[in-house]
């Protein structure tokens, strides 16, 4: 699990977005979530934009909450992450999550 002081904002699939939720099915993920996964993985903004296919300018709005991110950015995001071993936790354990798969 991950720990930031950062409110997580949520990126649902649809483009809608809300402070908090308690699941991340159907394709939202948070904006924490995003960040941490990102450091997990090592990897830069510029890193996840190229292999999201997203500009780097949309990957540091999604993750300050400034932009909830259209249905086809989040996916492409999240594919990306996921892609690289990247496993989303629900919010059933104390909160939304991120860990690499093993």
């Amino acid at each position: 699990m991950w720990a930031f002081g950062v409110p997580s904002r949520v990126c649902y699939a649809d483009g809608t977005s809300a402070k908090r939720t308690t699941s991340i099915r159907n394709g939202l993920v948070t904006s924490a979530q995003v960040r941490a996964a990102r450091g997990l993985l090592g990897w830069t903004i510029r890193d996840l934009a190229e292999k999201a296919g997203v500009h780097r300018n949309t990957v540091t709005n999604i993750e300050t909450g400034r932009y909830r991110g259209d249905p086809a950015t989040v996916a492409a995001i999240r594919a990306a992450l996921e892609a690289a071993g990247v496993e989303f936790l629900p919010a059933d354990n104390g909160g939304p999550g991120v860990r690499l798969k093993t």
